[in-house]
């Protein structure tokens, strides 16, 4: 609802990529991917019958609490 905070923790599946130093990571939030997932009709109805559509805001707060947690592996030593 409008002007609810609401945590969320999501499991993401593993991938791997090397940044180079002083390269910078993005995070994207979509409210939906057509059609790889059902639409969000955004009025609580079932997204495979809905009728009506509605836009949908989602708001990323950033503050206390707030951590985007990314797994690193140990640098592997260089060879001499």
């Amino acid at each position: 609802m409008v002007g609810e905070h609401e945590a969320v923790e999501l499991e993401l599946l593993d991938t791997a990529h090397v940044f180079a130093a002083g390269h910078r990571i993005r995070l994207t939030v979509a409210g939906g991917w057509f059609p790889f997932y059902s639409r969000n009709p955004g009025t609580g109805e079932n997204p495979l019958t809905a009728e009506t559509l509605h836009p949908n805001r989602h708001t990323v707060t950033f503050g206390e609490g707030t951590a985007l947690v990314l797994p690193t592996l140990p640098t592997p030593p260089t060879e001499a």
